[in-house]
C-alpha cells in the first residue's frame, strides 16, 4: 500500500495583479513517478514553489510526510561558487581537504561529521552522470546549463529526500544528460513529481496531472495514453460546442420570428380596433391582454436566448482550454540551391579547448540543419557566429541572407517592454489590430499582451519571440533557433512543429529533442561530438 509523501489541501494562488492561477486545488503525492503539465502561465512553477515551501499559498495548506527535494528550472549559483558549492557541500569538502593537509581544527572535524567518504561518493556520482572531468574546486560558472542541471540532480541524491519535485529538468540537457536523467528516475526509490512537457520523459510517468482553467485533472500515464484521452476530450468538447452554438442560433432565430409575429399581431389588432364597434373599455382591455401575452412570450424567448448564449460561452471556453494554438507562419521566398551561408576554415577555441578546428560548412536553399552535441560542445557558439554576434578565432564566414536568432534566453526581447511593444519594435509594418490579432493566436491577449515580458513565464516569453520573428510582415529567410522547445507546453510545441513545417526558409536549429527534429522535417544533422564534425543526411 502506497504511503502519502505530500498532501496539498485546498490551495489557492493569486498573482500580485489579482489574477487567480488556481483555487481550491487538492493533490496527493505518493511513491512513483508522476508528471504535471499545463499551458505556459497556468501556474505550474508557482504550484511547485508552494509545494516545496518556497512560496506561501493565498489559501490552503501543504502537509509533509517526508523531506522534499527541489530542482528549479534554472540552477542558480553564486559568482564565487565552486562545483562543491553547487552540490551543497562546499564547507565539508573544504574541511576534508584541510584535514588531509594536516589540519586538526575542531571546526573542520565538526563540518565533516560522519561524512568521511563524501568526496569519494561525489566523485562516483560525477562519473555516473558523465561529469567525471569536473573538479570540485573548479568554478561552477564554467559549467553549461545542462551540466548545472546534472549537478542539481547529484545534489538531491546526496540530500536523500523522500520526494523530489523537478521543474523542467530536461531543459538544457543533451542526449547523454537525458539518458542519465532517465536512469536517475528509474532507480529513485521514493516519489517524483516531474513538471515537464518532454514527451520522452512523460512516457516514464505512471500518472499525469494537468493544470488548466478547469482545475487540476488526473489522467493515467504514460504519454501515449494521456495523448489519446486528450484527443478524445478535444473531439467531445468540439461536438459540445457545435451543439451549444446550434442551440444558441436556433434560440435567436425563434426569438426573431416571435418578434415578427408579435409585430404582425399588433398591426392586425390596431386595424381591428379602428374598425370595431365595441366600447373603448373593452378594446383597451383586449389590447392590454394581448400586450401582456406578448411581453410574457418576449421574456420567455429572452431567457432562452440568454441561457443558450451562456451555455455556448461555457462550451467555447472549455473547447479553447484544450484546443492547441496555431502558428500561421508568413511564407518566404528562398529559391532552391541559393547559397545561404558558407564557413571556410573556421576555428573556435574556448580556453584550452578547441570547439571547431578548420571547419567548413555550406547551406543552400531552404535546407534544414539540426546541430547536436554534448553540453558545451559549441552549438550555441556556432549559431552566434552565423548571426554575426560572435567572431571565430580563425576562418571566413559568409552569410548571404539576413539571419534572425532566437536564443535560449530570448535576448532579442526587451523585458521592460510588453509583448505588443516588442512585436511592434522587432517587426514593424502592421496595424495595431494586426499585432493584437497575431499575438492572440498564441493566446497572448489582453493583459498578457500588455504586461512587461520580464513578468511572463519562460514559455510565454518564447511565444513572444516567435511572434516577433515569424508572424511579422517580413519573416527572415534564415532562421536560427537555440533549444526552441525549452519551457514550451505540449500544445505550443505542437504548434511550433506545424509552424516550422510551413516555414519555407532556411533553418538551423539546436535541439536535443529527437521527436521534435523528426516532426519539423530536418534533412541535415551536424554532430559536434565527433573529432572532425561533419554534416550527414538525416
Amino acid at each position: 500500500m502506497s504511503m502519502h509523501l505530500l498532501e496539498a489541501r485546498s490551495l489557492t494562488a493569486v498573482t500580485p495583479d489579482g489574477r487567480t492561477l488556481f483555487s481550491d486545488l487538492n493533490l496527493v503525492l505518493e511513491s512513483g513517478v508522476v508528471a504535471l503539465v499545463g499551458r505556459n502561465g497556468c501556474g505550474k512553477s508557482t504550484l511547485a514553489r508552494i509545494l516545496v515551501g518556497r512560496q506561501n499559498p493565498d489559501a490552503g495548506q501543504v502537509v509533509y510526510y517526508t523531506q522534499v527535494g527541489f530542482l528549479p528550472q534554472e540552477v542558480c549559483i553564486g559568482s564565487g561558487d565552486r562545483i562543491a558549492d553547487a552540490l551543497g557541500c562546499g564547507e565539508p569538502v573544504a574541511a576534508l581537504y584541510r584535514i588531509g593537509a594536516g589540519s586538526v581544527a575542531p571546526s573542520d572535524f565538526d563540518a565533516v561529521g560522519e561524512r568521511w567518504d563524501l568526496a569519494e561518493r561525489i566523485s562516483e556520482w560525477l562519473v555516473r552522470f558523465g561529469l567525471g572531468n569536473l573538479s570540485l574546486d573548479a568554478p561552477a560558472n564554467s559549467c553549461s546549463g545542462g551540466e548545472l542541471t546534472r549537478l542539481g540532480l547529484i545534489r538531491l541524491l546526496l540530500e536523500k529526500p523522500g520526494l523530489l519535485i523537478l521543474d523542467e529538468p530536461s531543459n538544457h540537457l543533451d542526449h547523454e544528460g537525458l539518458l542519465h536523467l532517465l536512469d536517475f528516475l528509474e532507480a529513485w526509490p521514493g516519489g517524483v513529481l516531474l513538471i515537464t512537457h518532454h514527451r520522452q520523459l512523460l512516457e516514464h510517468c505512471e500518472r499525469i496531472f494537468e493544470l488548466s482553467s478547469l482545475g487540476l485533472r488526473s489522467y493515467p500515464g504514460p504519454w501515449q495514453a494521456f495523448h489519446q484521452l486528450k484527443q478524445q476530450e478535444l473531439s467531445t468538447a468540439q461536438a459540445r460546442y457545435d451543439q451549444a452554438r446550434s442551440v444558441s442560433l436556433r434560440a435567436k432565430q425563434q426569438r426573431q420570428k416571435a418578434i415578427e409575429r408579435q409585430h404582425r399581431r399588433q398591426q392586425q389588432g390596431a386595424r381591428a380596433r379602428r374598425g370595431a364597434n365595441q366600447a373603448k373599455v373593452l378594446l383597451d382591455f383586449s389590447q392590454q391582454g394581448s400586450e401582456a401575452t406578448d411581453a410574457r412570450l418576449r421574456n420567455q424567448h429572452g431567457r432562452h436566448v440568454k441561457e443558450s448564449r451562456e451555455r455556448e460561452r461555457i462550451a467555447r471556453e472549455q473547447l479553447e482550454s484544450i484546443t492547441p494554438v496555431d502558428l500561421p507562419v508568413v511564407a518566404v521566398a528562398l529559391p532552391q540551391g541559393k547559397r545561404v551561408f558558407r564557413l571556410q576554415g573556421v576555428t573556435v577555441r574556448r580556453g584550452t579547448r578547441t570547439l571547431l578546428d578548420d571547419f567548413e560548412l555550406d547551406l543552400n536553399g531552404p535546407q534544414r540543419l539540426a546541430v547536436t552535441g554534448r553540453n558545451g560542445s559549441g552549438k550555441s557558439t556556432l549559431l552566434h557566429i552565423l548571426n554575426g554576434t560572435q567572431c571565430p578565432d580563425e576562418g571566413v564566414v559568409e552569410v548571404h541572407e539576413t539571419p534572425r536568432l532566437l536564443d535560449q534566453h530570448q535576448t532579442l526581447l526587451d523585458d521592460r517592454q510588453s509583448a505588443l511593444e516588442n512585436f511592434r519594435r522587432l517587426a514593424p509594418g502592421l496595424s495595431e489590430s494586426e499585432y493584437r490579432t497575431r499575438l492572440a493566436v498564441l493566446r497572448l491577449r489582453g493583459d498578457k499582451a500588455l504586461r512587461p515580458t520580464g513578468q511572463l513565464s519562460g514559455g510565454e516569453r518564447l511565444k513572444v519571440g516567435l511572434a516577433c520573428l515569424l508572424l511579422g510582415p517580413n519573416p527572415p529567410r534564415l532562421l536560427l533557433l537555440d533549444e526552441p522547445t525549452n519551457h514550451q507546453d505540449l500544445e505550443s510545441i505542437a504548434a511550433l512543429e506545424e509552424g516550422l513545417r510551413q516555414y519555407s526558409g532556411a533553418l538551423v536549429v539546436v535541439s536535443h529533442d529527437e521527436e521534435f527534429l523528426e516532426h519539423i522535417g530536418i534533412t541535415l544533422v551536424l554532430n559536434l561530438n565527433e573529432g572532425v564534425p561533419c554534416v550527414r543526411q538525416r
